[in-house]
């Protein structure tokens, strides 16, 4: 994981990203795509770097809620920002447990992947 912000950083004249991830399961041949724990950049022109929250009332375990955030607007050029959005996304990732998702005996040895848009 230690490359994808060096390449997603080399890709940013798109001006948004969206990192999906997915739980795999090769024994089980089964696929989880984890639709919460998504992460979007978008790079503004005039606009200060900043994060977008989730709303302070919702259903989603205190899990992702403490420790990702789903947006980040980036302002043009901030590199330092969106290296350090990305870093400590893919940080915190690395910390989930995914304890609700691992309920389903299928997904129990179930390793995590990331797809890029």
């Amino acid at each position: 994981m230690t490359a994808l912000p060096d390449i997603i950083l080399d890709h940013l004249d798109i001006g948004a990203v969206l990192i999906v991830q997915f739980l795999l399961s090769f024994n089980d041949l089964a696929t989880y795509e984890l639709l919460y724990y998504k992460f979007q950049i978008n790079v503004e022109e005039d606009e200060a770097s900043h994060y977008i929250e989730y709303p302070a009332i919702n259903d989603l375990p205190e899990e992702i809620t403490s420790k990702i955030r789903p947006k980040a607007i980036a302002a043009k050029g901030d590199v330092d920002f969106i290296r350090d959005a990305i870093v400590n996304y893919l940080s915190a990732m690395d910390t989930m447990l995914f304890e609700s998702e691992r309920r389903n005996p299928k997904l129990i040895d179930a390793e995590l992947f990331y797809q890029v848009y």
